[in-house]
């Protein structure tokens, strides 16, 4: 690291860093509503409590954040729902160490999904009851699907990914290979095939399935707004393919553009600026929350580069958030509910026998 900062002429003492979503554990806890915030704590580190964690929580760096969403139980206790982030305290000190060896001083520590909220937090704040945003950041490996209200997130899930976009990094990469190997370059631009519906099944499936597990959990009821960032985003009409398909209004988010950046200087031909969102996610998160919303009536539209917006947007709940019939899958048979497929082969039966 120090090597690196040398070479590049960085010249400083302090650093942030971002943790993968894949090295922490998420989770949503139930606490007595009537608890404050430190005592919320010392109910989830004591273990004579209730609270069911499948991992050693003493072990970890952990965080609780409160949400919106409370309910009764049997015994008229009233519960708050929290989520929970922690991170393995072994992982935390090899990455201190790490950079206590580089002459570095830490200033903050992030998940990669909190910087991904960051850069939506005026459309967040803004959010009323019932409202909610589902991202979906698009990377080669799998999909991170964060489901927040506006008191944060109530759900951190990955799901399959896509076909990848070969962007212009890729593309040096494959040019710098084939130049190794005394290889001619393909042209990628004659190449290249548009998304299609088809190329957007499973990962239309699972993002159902992600939000009606959600929302049946948590008894749930409202709209629903989608924003797309990371590298794959970059397919073109990707936001109005899958709006269409989620039947919600959709949005491709532009990173550079997010309030609280002035200038974003990079070569879009070594990194795709939708690359650049936890990045620069991370940066905000050194700057105060209210310079982070807009006091504005109406919110800067810069970060926005794509739109899909139904003529009517639908309102979803825990019963019928998306039929069984839409998420199961239709490509064997036809679509015809569980009943009325009983009906039909009763019906056949009963012509067989007369």
């Amino acid at each position: 690291i120090r090597q690196i900062m040398e070479e590049e002429k960085i010249y400083t003492l302090k650093s942030s860093i971002c943790f993968s979503s894949q090295s922490s554990f998420t989770r949503i806890i139930d606490i007595p509503s009537d608890l404050s915030i430190n005592e919320a704590f010392n109910y989830v580190i004591d273990p004579s409590s209730p609270l069911q964690i499948p991992i050693p929580i003493n072990k970890t760096d952990f965080d609780i954040t409160a949400t919106n969403i409370t309910y009764i139980n049997s015994n008229k206790q009233e519960f708050r729902k929290y989520f929970l982030t922690s991170i393995p305290k072994k992982s935390m000190n090899v990455v201190l160490e790490m950079l206590k060896e580089a002459g570095l001083d830490i200033i903050t520590a992030e998940i990669g999904y909190t910087c991904q909220l960051r850069l939506l937090s005026n459309y967040i704040q803004r959010l009323k009851n019932n409202e909610y945003i589902i991202i979906l950041e698009l990377l080669n490996e799998f999909t991170q699907v964060i489901i927040t209200d506006s008191s944060g997130p109530i759900s951190v899930n990955r799901i399959t990914s896509i076909r990848n976009y070969t962007s212009s990094e890729d593309e040096n990469l494959i040019d710098s290979k084939n130049k190794d190997n005394n290889k001619k370059s393909p042209d990628e631009s004659n190449q290249y095939m548009e998304l299609s519906e088809l190329d957007l099944k499973v990962l239309v499936k699972e993002t159902k399935r992600e939000i009606n597990s959600v929302f049946k959990k948590n008894n749930l009821e409202g709209k629903l707004s989608l924003y797309l960032i990371g590298k794959n985003s970059e397919h073109p009409n990707l936001t109005n393919l899958m709006g269409k398909a989620l039947k919600m209004p959709s949005y491709l988010i532009s990173p550079a553009n997010a309030i609280g950046v002035d200038n974003c200087n990079f070569d879009p031909k070594l990194i795709s600026e939708k690359s650049l969102g936890r990045l620069v996610g991370l940066g905000l998160g050194l700057m105060n929350d209210n310079e982070l919303i807009s006091k504005e009536t109406s919110i800067n539209k810069l970060d926005i580069l794509e739109k899909y917006v139904p003529k009517k947007s639908a309102t979803f709940n825990s019963r019928n958030v998306y039929d069984k019939q839409e998420t199961r899958d239709s490509s064997v048979g036809m679509n015809i509910p569980i009943d009325q497929k009983k009906q039909a082969t009763e019906l056949k039966t009963e012509n067989r026998t007369d």
